[in-house]
């Protein structure tokens, strides 16, 4: 079903789902704030416009993933270049804990959340000798970028061919709206030091979610 947008000057603008699956990357006039324009109050409640204060109430993401992966299994071995260029396996990880955090998209408003707080309590995760990874589909450069940004001390691993979130089973059927696609879902896994999944968190919220990691290690 499509969405009846207003006609405007602004050809770029998507709909940004609360995992932050689509963004817009087009700044309004003011330079601070996409311009959202909606042509039915029934869809969007409210809009957002550039420089105002109030945001758009969107409707929640339908449908959960069913993850394959449980407590107990073994972890998928994985290779994959970080944000400052190396490669991080997890067979080198053996005896460390593991988190292995799985975001839609860089700096984008959800994202952003998620990984601040992981970035926030960084200190209490380095105490617990725990290693944080983030995982996307984004590039290196997005990564870096996004990095820099927010002075995120973890590495982000770029799963650009997907390997990483299908193995994981992260990857699948999102709806929004009425509209269907493939995407990644927000998803954490705690790896043991044996290299077994330790927890599983399938449902995420993202100014939380690195607090209630914290109390399970």
């Amino acid at each position: 079903m499509g969405i009846p947008w207003i006609p405007c000057s602004w050809p770029c603008l998507k709909i940004v789902d609360e995992d932050c699956q689509d963004s817009c990357s087009r700044q309004g006039p003011t330079g601070d704030l996409p311009i959202l324009i909606q042509s039915s109050p029934a869809i969007f409640p409210s809009v957002l416009v550039a420089g105002a204060e109030q945001q758009s109430t969107l409707p929640r993401m339908a449908g959960d993933v069913s993850l394959a992966l449980k407590t107990g299994d073994k972890a998928p071995a994985f290779s994959a270049t970080a944000t400052d260029g190396s490669t991080v396996r997890l067979a080198d990880l053996k005896g460390h804990d593991v988190v292995l955090y799985f975001y839609p998209r860089d700096d984008t408003p959800g994202c952003t959340k998620e990984a601040c707080g992981f970035r926030d309590a960084w200190t209490q995760f380095k105490k617990k000798g725990a290693i944080v990874l983030g995982v996307s589909a984004d590039s290196v450069k997005s990564h870096g970028k996004f990095a820099r940004k927010f002075n995120l001390p973890f590495p982000l691993l770029a799963d650009e061919d997907r390997k990483i979130v299908q193995a994981y089973g992260v990857w699948g059927l999102k709806k929004f709206m009425g509209r269907e696609y493939e995407g990644i879902h927000r998803v954490t896994f705690h790896i043991g030091p044996d290299g077994r999944i330790a927890h599983v968190w399938p449902k995420v919220k993202p100014e939380e979610h690195a607090e209630e990691v914290l109390a399970v290690l």
